[in-house]
């Protein structure tokens, strides 16, 4: 599937139409190097996208590696800024507008329930 997946991709809002967007590795790389890692400050970075011939986003999948085995992979909730008390995967939904899915080495695809 050439250049129908992205791995470790990263989106921001557009402070202009206040919609998610990719962030390319150049811009990622700017805002890094002008701020330090704050720069990404209010960013998402789901762990695999998958998309139709299209282009348009139709899985996102975050792996989940909790320690130790026996926890569950659960979504965390941010503590604070502007997702104060969100879950990972709510925010991610909201954003890309396809449901995430966990996956962890113990459970394999964990689908939610509808």
């Amino acid at each position: 599937m050439p250049r129908r997946y992205l791995l470790h991709s990263r989106f921001r809002i557009n402070k202009e139409t206040g919609k998610w967007e990719y962030m390319t590795e150049d811009q990622v790389g700017q805002a890094v190097a002008e701020q330090g890692w704050s720069g990404l400050k209010g960013t998402i970075e789901p762990d695999i996208i998958i998309m139709d011939a299209l282009g348009l986003i139709i899985h996102v999948y975050d792996l989940k590696f909790p320690c130790p085995e026996t926890n569950l992979p659960i979504w965390s909730s941010y503590k604070n800024g502007p997702w104060r008390d969100q879950t990972q995967g709510g925010v991610y939904e909201n954003a890309l507008q396809v449901r995430p899915l966990r996956v962890s080495p113990h459970d394999g695809v964990i689908r939610e329930e509808e």
